[in-house]
């Protein structure tokens, strides 16, 4: 009986997890570049014999991240670049190299571009610097930025063929911890554009009820139950 109590204990403990994982992604259902989390579970029963199946239940195994392709809306404004294809801008941030898909980009006063955080986005030739006064400015589908007809340098666009070494480093940013990056030659930029969060709301809200919610008062039902048993067994004994 204890272990019962403990397994389901487990079960909706997971459930509230998952839960909480289908909220973030809600909660970021508009943040651009920002790509879903998945929860992955395993089966808990340890030896595969038919008792332990039935005495188990699935544990949390780890959250991974969904990131297939958002929709491209175009914006009209220039600072705004898309990646439509495998690949992520790469930004400078005091702790390293970050990659990200949210190509919302913004000047400072001595016109640098960085990523709304102060982090400047990385270029084949360091730092961009915007020159004051500027009419025009152009990103071609390579990353080459332009201003008034001259280049100031490239964006540079990398492929991680490993994603499962990508971790959440806050902000629509990412952290990678593998050692085969690589230079993406298959993505194109989309000036004027924005991705959006690859987020399906409905999606998300039909599996917090259906799924997470419908598991979890199942969970409450079967300690319910066993409490009620062990009662009776307490009345009987007595």
């Amino acid at each position: 009986m204890p272990t019962c109590i403990h397994q389901t204990a487990g079960h909706m403990r997971n459930q509230m997890r998952s839960m909480d994982t289908v909220a973030h992604n809600l909660a970021n259902a508009g943040t651009p570049g920002f790509k879903r989390m998945i929860t992955h579970f395993i089966d808990s029963g340890k030896d595969g014999s038919a008792i332990a199946n039935r005495a188990s239940f699935p544990e949390l195994d780890a959250r991974r991240i969904d990131f297939s392709q958002g929709p491209v809306q175009r914006t009209g404004r220039d600072l705004d670049v898309a990646v439509n294809g495998d690949a992520f801008l790469a930004v400078e941030t005091e702790n390293g190299l970050r990659l990200t898909r949210k190509g919302r980009m913004y000047m400072d006063r001595e016109g640098n571009l960085h990523d709304g955080s102060g982090n400047p986005f990385a270029s084949d030739g360091g730092a961009m610097q915007v020159p004051s006064g500027w009419d025009d400015l152009t990103i071609d589908g390579y990353g080459n930025v332009s201003v008034d007809g001259e280049e100031l340098g490239r964006l540079t666009l990398l492929h991680i063929p490993d994603k499962e070494n990508l971790r959440p480093a806050g902000n629509a940013l990412y952290e990678y911890v593998g050692d085969r990056m690589e230079p993406a030659f298959e993505a194109e930029i989309v000036q004027q554009s924005i991705e959006q969060s690859n987020v399906k709301p409905m999606s998300e809200i039909v599996n917090l009820m259906m799924r997470a919610l419908r598991s979890y008062e199942a969970g409450t039902q079967i300690l319910t139950r066993v409490d009620e048993l062990q009662g009776r067994v307490i009345n009987t004994a007595s």
